[in-house]
């Protein structure tokens, strides 16, 4: 019986860890970053901007299709809670919990470039970068528990400044302003799988299309979609 349980617990334990992380990362068709998906248990997403806040939320309808872009998610009909008014001013009002998730956020007295941010969601922490850092990526996100995440910098292309570099071991690159007008911009690898876009000679109707290329591929256990 005591092993039952045991088992029980660490099952419970670990699904509970999983059900809080990076499930998707969303490009615009123009390579930039539109969200960073955050799955928790319930099929509730969170949608993160760059610099850490929470731009949309709900339950997911299409839970389990992972092609289909979430333009639209429910109302969470679970327990929520917000922080109240006598809170820190950086995040009264905000989503405090999320069924059996909590939520921080850093205070008006942390890090200017923290204030009002994401700290934690469940057991993963957030880090930023400072108003120190590159002009091209201070105050965006740094690391989502053990995934660190780098951006491009002032010091690249233009068509590439401040566009997401990589997370964790999974690099990403873009076709730049040497290349084809229709396709500058444009994601053109996620770890070392590659796209390639219909450019100025070919039709005019099919001109900075998607090619080949998978718009939705998992790479490193996150599924990274590209528009097209």
């Amino acid at each position: 019986m005591k092993k039952l349980i045991v088992s029980f617990l660490v099952l419970f334990i670990s699904q509970w860890a999983i059900a809080q992380q990076i499930g998707r990362v969303l490009f615009t068709k123009n390579g930039q970053l539109e969200s960073i998906e955050m799955e928790l248990p319930e099929t509730v997403v969170l949608k993160l901007s760059k610099d850490g806040q929470i731009s949309q939320w709900g339950a997911n309808r299409y839970a389990g299709r992972d092609e289909i872009l979430r333009e639209k998610l429910d109302p969470y009909v679970g327990r929520v809670e917000y922080y109240r008014e006598n809170d820190n001013e950086a995040f009264r009002g905000k989503i405090r919990s999320i069924g059996t998730i909590a939520i921080t956020y850093y205070a008006s007295f942390d890090n200017p470039a923290f204030a009002g941010k994401i700290k934690s969601i469940g057991s993963l922490q957030f880090d930023y970068y400072t108003l120190q850092d590159n002009e091209a990526f201070k105050g965006n996100i740094k690391r989502i528990g053990n995934a660190d995440i780098a951006w491009y910098s002032t010091f690249d292309l233009d068509d590439l400044k401040g566009k997401l570099k990589s997370i964790g071991n999974t690099s990403i690159t873009y076709y730049s302003s040497l290349d084809d007008t229709f396709i500058r911009g444009k994601v053109k690898s996620i770890g070392g799988s590659s796209y390639q876009y219909y450019t100025s000679f070919d039709r005019k109707e099919l001109r900075g299309l998607l090619k080949s290329g998978q718009p939705v591929r998992t790479v490193n256990g996150i599924k990274y979609l590209v528009r097209f």
